[in-house]
This record gives C-alpha cells, structure tokens and sequence, in this order.
C-alpha cells in the first residue's frame, strides 16, 4: 500500500480546511506575503474568502501592499515573540502557509520552523497551510512541528514525500495543492478580438537572455501575433524580482511601441482576464502557469524550479528549459495556428 493509499487525489480544499477550523473564532495568516505579487494576492483572496466568517487577520511579512486585496492585513516580523503575546489560545489558531517556506536557499536559518517552535512554546493552535517542501535541514524539530500541528495541507505529492519520510505518518497531512489554485477563477471566456495574441511573463531568474526572448518576440510579430508582457511580481527592493523592470528592458529592446505591459499593481480581476485573452502563454513563473491552466489558456512552462517543475508535472503541462526545444515548439505552435 502507498502513503497515498488513503488520500484522496481531489479533496475540496473549503471543507477540509473549514472543517479543520471551525472550532476557532479567530484566524491568524502569517505569510512571506507583502510585496507586489500576484500569486500573493491569489493566495490572500482565496483564504479571505474561506475565512469569511471568521474573525481574521493576516500577518504578513513584507511591505503591507495587499490592502487593494483585503482590509486587515497587518506588518509582522516573522521572527517577532510580541505578536504571540496578545493571541488567546483557547479559540485561536495561526496558520502559516502559501508557498515553497520551506528552502534553505529562499528562507535561511529555516525561519519558518522556529517561529512554529515559538508558537508551539506559547502553547497556541498551530498549522500549514499550502506549503511547498524543497529541503529541511533540522529534521529532529521538523518533526515535532509537524506531528504537532493540527494541520499540514502541502502543494504537491513531492512535499508530503517529505513530511511523510520525516514524521513516519501521514496523520493531519493532506494535498490540497497551491492556494492560488482555489482562487475563484471565471471561466474561459470568448475572445473579445479576433487578434491573435501572445503572452509572456518572466522573472529574471532562469530566464534566457533578453536577446533569446527579443528574437522569440520578432518571430511572433513577424507572424502576424500582439503581444503582452505580464510583470507578476513586482518587488521593490529585488531585482530578480521584479518582473516589470524586465518587461520594460525586453520592450526596450524590441523597439516596439505596439507591446504592452500589464502591470501586477493591476487588479486581480484585470490580470486574469488579460491572460484569458491571450491564444498562448510563456512563462516561467508558476502562478502564470496556475492562471493559464485555470482558465484553458494554453501554456508552456520554461522554469527548472521545483515548484514549476512538480506543477507541470501533476497536471500536464508542457514544460520546455532548452532554448533550442522552445523555438521548436513555438514554430510548430504557429504554424499549425496561422
């Protein structure tokens, strides 16, 4: 017998997540939200919704820019013991979650298990939330944190791998997969235009060079194709973060007015439709990849990040890295849709 054996492929993330709460007045959401992003976004919608009858808060670790997204959102350090002083209890529970939390390279001295340690210290309710597991270095705490939590809800199969081979249990672990995948997504709508068009949305990090997306972009044009650049995280202090200057340096050099930019400051509402206008998207940001595949936009993925890969993986999606198999497939793209 698997450890899957007795998980439900799909499992209605509302209930699960309701019915593990339910007992509690107040909700505290601490994430590595706060800087302009869209996945962030998608992920404080959806749990402001799942939590509409709750008391809430969300305590989030960046600059407070999710306000255009809901209304009690509150700047924490994630590492501040103040915060768990005024918390009873008795009727509270602290999620924390949304995202890959837990990787050494992003989030260094395992930031997230301490706090957890802290929490468990206070004696409060604790648990996570659609979290993604790359590496865990401090296994002997790891355990404890999650064999304590009420509950451990992880993005993929790769995740409760992890879990699993570190608690020995599957006990309060489920597969509800990113949160942003629960986010209340219209359906495909019919094109308002009979333009054929062509979306990009890249982060700097393990993109080609701008010369290699350039190129990309004249083949499109050259066939008759618009495109939009997308800027789907638009952070203000890293560089390889913030998709909008890049978009303004590809456009740049593209010398084409005609392109546009949507920007992440954009309403969710707007960011999404603008996707389902598109004919096909290329990307190599995985929320990107969640809103295409939502909303039945063709999509191709061209990130060797985990999260990406295990996404495309679980769900089928094309998934390409080799600037040589790109160009391929987006010929064969256009010539078999002229």
């Amino acid at each position: 017998m698997t450890i899957f054996r007795k998980i439900k492929e799909k499992i209605n993330f509302y209930l699960t997540i309701q019915r593990i709460t339910h007992k509690y007045q107040t909700i505290y959401i601490v994430s590595a939200a706060g800087y302009t992003n869209v996945g962030d976004d998608l992920m404080l919608s959806t749990l402001n919704r799942l939590f509409k009858n709750k008391e809430k808060y969300f305590l989030v670790a960046g600059i407070n820019n999710n306000k255009k997204v809901i209304s009690n959102v509150k700047k924490i350090g994630l590492t501040s013991i103040d915060s768990l002083e005024k918390i009873n209890n008795k009727n509270s529970i602290i999620l924390i979650g949304g995202g890959t939390l837990f990787n050494t390279n992003a989030f260094k001295n395992e930031i997230y298990l301490k706090y957890a340690k802290k929490i468990l210290d206070k004696n409060i309710d604790f648990g996570f939330i659609g979290i993604g597991i790359t590496d865990i270095k401090n296994k002997d705490l790891a355990k404890l944190i999650f064999t304590k939590s009420k509950i451990n809800t992880v993005r993929n199969k790769q995740s409760f791998k992890k879990i699993y081979k570190i608690t020995q249990t599957n006990k309060n672990t489920l597969i509800v997969g990113d949160i942003a995948e629960h986010y209340n997504y219209p359906k495909k709508i019919h094109k308002k235009q009979k333009d054929k068009i062509i979306g990009i949305c890249l982060s700097r990090k393990n993109t080609p060079d701008i010369k290699y997306i350039v190129n990309l972009i004249k083949i499109f044009k050259n066939n008759g194709f618009n495109v939009i650049l997308f800027s789907f995280a638009n952070h203000p202090f890293e560089k390889t973060e913030n998709d909008f200057i890049y978009a303004k340096e590809i456009k740049k050099e593209t010398d084409d007015q005609s392109i546009k930019i949507i920007s992440a400051q954009s309403p969710i509402s707007e960011i999404i439709a603008s996707v389902q206008e598109c004919d096909f998207i290329i990307t190599n940001r995985l929320h990107t990849t969640i809103i295409a595949h939502k909303t039945k936009t063709k999509v191709i993925n061209i990130s060797k990040e985990n999260k990406c890969v295990n996404y495309c993986k679980n769900n089928n999606i094309p998934r390409i890295t080799k600037q040589k198999k790109i160009l391929t497939y987006i010929n064969n793209y256009i010539r078999t849709n002229p």
